[in-house]
């Protein structure tokens, strides 16, 4: 494959940071409202602040190991972070995927997380074989970054940062305000 000779780590690497942003844009506006709508989820409250505080935090971390990553290629942890983004975006993939079987209810990120997720995985995985990064080190700390990092910035959202739910109101509406409409679209069906 032609591509994968010509590209590198780095540059796919930001295609990460690319699909955060299209799969934001797909599941930001509609995923709080399709959750309470037809996947209420037992003793917890969610709400559009703790989706968009998430989602920024994450794309934070995102952005953070692409940038990073850019200023110094060969550096192990910078590596594992994107490639633990991608790893993690693997699993998002089924976050979408099962409710929408479940349902039979488009669940909004299921479109862009099926068609690019475990493509730039693949593509990812595949340079690392290639270029000698895949090795144990590489492995383990991809799983330690890919496991850790998502709980705790969910932990940190929810009962740190948003402890006080009157706190940071603008996260309402910023990046994405929440759409009760596609929630909506689903009784058509």
């Amino acid at each position: 494959m032609e591509f994968l000779e010509k590209v590198t780590f780095v540059q796919l690497g930001f295609l990460t940071v690319i699909n955060y942003i299209m799969h934001y844009a797909e599941e930001g506006p509609y995923l709080v409202a399709w959750i309470e709508k037809y996947c209420p989820l037992k003793n917890l409250t969610y709400s559009q602040k703790k989706l968009n505080l998430e989602n920024l935090l994450y794309f934070g971390f995102a952005l953070a190991g692409a940038l990073l990553l850019a200023r110094s290629p060969g550096n192990l942890f910078f590596q594992a972070m994107v490639f633990s983004v991608a790893c993690a975006f693997v699993g998002n993939t089924w976050f979408h995927v099962k409710p929408t079987l479940l349902t039979r209810i488009y669940s909004p990120g299921v479109v862009s997380s099926s068609l690019f997720n475990q493509i730039i995985c693949l593509l990812l995985f595949l340079k690392a074989w290639q270029g000698g990064i895949f090795t144990f080190p590489f492995v383990a700390l991809t799983l330690v970054l890919g496991v850790g990092v998502f709980p705790l910035v969910v932990y940190v959202s929810h009962n740190v940062l948003l402890k006080d739910e009157h706190a940071l109101p603008w996260l309402e509406t910023f990046p994405v305000p929440q759409r009760r409409e596609a929630a909506d679209s689903g009784d058509e069906r």
